[in-house]
C-alpha cells in the first residue's frame, strides 16, 4: 500500500499529514490533552446510506450528522479531534482539525450544539442489542399485559409449591 504525505495550512497551523490508502479505515478519533484515545466515530471516504457528504481537508468523505455535533462536543471539552487512520503501523492523522472545516448546518443540524447533544435522535439512542435483550427479560410484566413474555407468565401461572422460581 501506498501512503502519502500532505502539508497544508489548517487553521493558521502548518500540518504534515499522512494521508491513507482507499482501503484504511477512517475514524474521528477524540484524544485528550496527553495524546490517549478518548473516543471515536467512523468516517468513510465512500458513499453510505444515512450519511452526509462532507469536505475536510479538500478530501471527501461522508458522516452521520451526529458525528459531527459530537466532534465539536469533544473540542468544546478540551479534547483533540483529528481523522485519523491506521495501516499497520500506528495511528496516523489523515486531517487535522476538521471541526473546523464544518458546521452544524452543513450536515442538517439547525439547532445548538447543547441541544444536538441532548436531542433524541435514532443514531444516537441506537441500543445495543444485548442491552435490548437484557432490559426485555428483566422487566416484570403483567401476566395478563399483552406484551407480557413467555417467561413471566411462565412464573405466574406455575402452580404453588413448585420449584420454579424467579431470581431477584
Amino acid at each position: 500500500m501506498v501512503s502519502l504525505v500532505r502539508i497544508s495550512l489548517t487553521g493558521g497551523f502548518l500540518a504534515v499529514m499522512w494521508v491513507p490508502a482507499l482501503s484504511a479505515d477512517l475514524y474521528l478519533i477524540s484524544r485528550d490533552l496527553q495524546g490517549h484515545f478518548f473516543a471515536s466515530h467512523r468516517v468513510f471516504n465512500e458513499e453510505k446510506e444515512g450519511y452526509r457528504h462532507v469536505s475536510f481537508c479538500e478530501d471527501d468523505y461522508w458522516i452521520k450528522p451526529y458525528s459531527v455535533a459530537w466532534s465539536k462536543w469533544e473540542e468544546k471539552q478540551g479534547r483533540t479531534v483529528n481523522i485519523e487512520g491506521n495501516l499497520g503501523q500506528g495511528w496516523k492523522i489523515a486531517c487535522a482539525m476538521p471541526t473546523r472545516q464544518v458546521s452544524l448546518s452543513d450536515v442538517g443540524i439547525y439547532v445548538s450544539l447543547e441541544d444536538a447533544m441532548t436531542t433524541k435522535q435514532p443514531e444516537k439512542h441506537r441500543a445495543n442489542r444485548f442491552t435490548a435483550i437484557r432490559q426485555t427479560f428483566s422487566k416484570t410484566l403483567d401476566k395478563n399485559e399483552p406484551n407480557s413474555s413467555f417467561h413471566n407468565r411462565l412464573k405466574l401461572d406455575t402452580p404453588e409449591g413448585a420449584t420454579l422460581t424467579k431470581k431477584p
